[in-house]
């Protein structure tokens, strides 16, 4: 199978054959229920939409199952309208790993004196 993604913001989803065992189904009961990445700035998310399952294991891995299809989309936690930063992706139906843009930062931190490099999430 050929990589198969799709990009929105700091949220990628790659298309994969199967969902990994040692995955917990989450218990999707509102709307809210679909959020994939929360942006630490403002109050906005990243929302799978339709008829879809999530995942996540113990190392906090997300994926989802896309059972009819779905939409990626962009939307104000509190109000769930959409931003207007990023179009609405489809997706259609199949298996995908979530993935979230990491930031490399290579300098060492001089805030927390630490020496070593270190990785973060970025933030949007």
């Amino acid at each position: 199978m050929k990589n198969i993604l799709y990009r929105q913001g700091d949220v990628l989803l790659e298309k994969i054959k199967s969902i990994p065992p040692k995955t917990e189904k989450r218990d999707i009961k509102t709307e809210k229920d679909h959020l994939l990445v929360t942006g630490e700035l403002s109050n906005h998310g990243h929302f799978i939409t339709g008829h879809v399952e999530v995942y996540e294991d113990e190392s906090m891995n997300m994926y989802i199952h896309a059972i009819d299809g779905a939409s990626l989309q962009h939307l104000n936690i509190n109000t769930m309208k959409w931003t207007k930063e990023h179009e609405s992706i489809d997706v259609p139906e199949g298996k995908y790993k979530v993935i979230r843009q990491i930031e490399f930062n290579p300098y060492p931190s001089k805030l927390t004196n630490k020496e070593k490099r270190t990785s973060v999430f970025v933030v949007d």
